[in-house]
């Protein structure tokens, strides 16, 4: 059920992790500044596309994949679905098998649901589709927000500071 879901990856958004994880927020904020910079060089009146390194920024930042999903060239939809679905089984089975405790949302994903009480524990397919789920939702929507928000700063210059 949603209520067993959202009770298992609950811990893994509290505000303690969230601020853990913010040097790694900000070292992709100088990746990608360091990206444009190169892209602009000395054309500064030059325009640029930036959803593209926003996409591959936040997908790093997921910490889930540090590379793009190998489903770029691949068009067909089911494809690519069950090309997510083996890295998500991948992924999943690595965690399970590694004796390193990392602080990505998959690491702690899996440790707050073994937490749980057995009865309450998320189901290995429902694993697998929370992790699809980050890979897809999480990183298309940290994409257009990151993308929406930069576009509002570079027309507000006077609250970049």
């Amino acid at each position: 059920s949603h209520k067993r879901q959202r009770k298992a990856m609950s811990p893994i958004f509290s505000f303690a992790i969230i601020k853990e994880m913010t040097p790694t927020f900000v070292q992709a904020g100088h990746n990608l500044n360091a990206i444009w910079m190169k892209e602009i060089g000395n054309k500064r009146d030059e325009r640029i596309t930036i959803s593209n390194t926003i996409s591959e920024i936040t997908m790093d930042i997921i910490g889930l994949v540090g590379k793009k999903l190998p489903t770029h060239d691949n068009n067909r939809f089911y494809d690519a679905v069950n090309t997510i679905n083996n890295i998500s089984e991948k992924l999943l089975a690595d965690q399970k098998n590694s004796s390193v405790q990392g602080t990505d949302l998959l690491s702690l994903l899996v440790k707050a649901n073994y937490q749980l009480p057995v009865n309450e524990q998320l189901t290995h397919r429902e694993l697998v589709s929370s992790v699809m789920t980050f890979l897809m939702a999480g990183h298309d929507t940290s994409t257009v927000v990151l993308t929406w928000a930069l576009y509002l700063l570079a027309k507000n210059p006077d609250i970049q500071d």
